[in-house]
Formats: C-alpha cells, structure tokens, sequence
C-alpha cells in the first residue's frame, strides 16, 4: 500500500498520548469521544496494528498501544517538538 499522506486529528493523537502515558485506556477512562466515536477511532487504530484489547478493566476493555503504537507516539512527539507545538493536552 503506497501512503501518500497521513492525517492525524488533534484528539486521535491525546487518546495516543493518554495509552502512553497511563498505559491503557477503556471507553470510560477516557473523555475525548463519545461510545460510538470511541469504538470506530479504537477499531481503526486497531486494525492499523497501533493498539490491541488487553483484558478488561472495570468491566471494560483494555486498549494499550503495540510497539508500532509506541513508535508512532514517539514519531509524533518528535514532528510536534519541530513544529513548536509541544503542548498537546
């Protein structure tokens, strides 16, 4: 597949932010989308191999991100220091 850019909204990148940080997020630990919202933004990054389930917490799903997760946090902590916005809440 030939990637010709790549987009990625402001709360996609908290929500990353907040699995690296805290090491996981569920559909209540986090408040940046709504249920529906969570789950379509969850299931896109899973099927990008970014994040995967790991168990339950609270009767409700573990998301942590992957390696390649943790690459792409990484990756965008870099870009955000270039571009002197090193301030994603």
């Amino acid at each position: 597949m030939k990637i010709k850019s790549i987009i990625i909204p402001e709360r996609m990148i908290r929500l990353i932010k907040q699995m690296y940080e805290q090491g996981f997020v569920t559909r209540k630990t986090q408040n940046l989308y709504s249920n529906i919202q969570f789950y379509m933004v969850i299931w896109k990054l899973r099927n990008l191999k970014i994040v995967r389930e790991d168990g339950i917490y609270k009767n409700n799903k573990k998301w942590v991100l992957t390696e390649k997760g943790k690459k792409l946090w990484h990756m965008i902590e870099i870009l955000l220091e270039i571009l002197d916005k090193n301030e994603v809440k």
